[in-house]
């Protein structure tokens, strides 16, 4: 048949290596990047605290970075990828080392001590759904074989009462 099938290869639960600014973990400065050798934890997403949503608890933070590495078998019949996150209150994502999406924050690689420039409820927790960003040129950021996505998250306040971040990476493949 025709059309499409779409799979969720990053969902709510994947473990994810992360840190948080103020933490006991160095966050080096190519931490996003795919030859990077972390000694972070590794846990289940999300990430934050506050709203009773997170399967990962941290401390009060302005910032977290998290990252994973994943594998796409083949690339020659996916038709798109897209990004969905639940957020609290801004983020960047990055695959490979390139940005890929972000919102509520400024600057080129900002440091994780870098406020969210607005507030930004998270949704899920809330029977609401997370934002989608439709990934554009994947196919010039994409590998076939390992990949390492990685998102920084970022607080409006480093007293804030909430901090989410719970990514998902779906591909879209053409039906066969």
């Amino acid at each position: 048949g025709s059309g499409t099938v779409w799979s969720t290869i990053i969902d709510e639960g994947s473990l994810w290596k992360y840190a948080f600014h103020g933490g006991e973990y160095v966050i080096p400065v190519n931490w996003r990047d795919n030859d990077a050798t972390l000694n972070w934890p590794e846990s289940e997403s999300g990430f934050g605290y506050g709203d009773n949503d997170d399967n990962t608890i941290i401390p009060a933070t302005s910032g977290l970075a998290m990252r994973k590495i994943f594998h796409i078998e083949s690339t020659s019949n996916i038709s798109s990828i897209k990004l969905h996150v639940d957020y609290d209150d801004g983020f960047i994502a990055y695959v490979n080392g390139i940005e890929i999406a972000r919102d509520n924050i400024l600057g080129d690689f900002p440091s994780l001590n870098i406020l969210a420039t607005a507030n930004h409820e998270a949704a899920i927790y809330q029977d609401g759904l997370p934002t989608e960003f439709i990934i554009e040129n994947w196919q010039e950021i994409f590998n076939e074989g390992w990949n390492v996505i990685a998102i920084q998250a970022h607080n409006r306040s480093e007293t804030s009462s909430d901090l989410t971040i719970i990514p998902f990476l779906s591909l879209e493949y053409e039906g066969v």
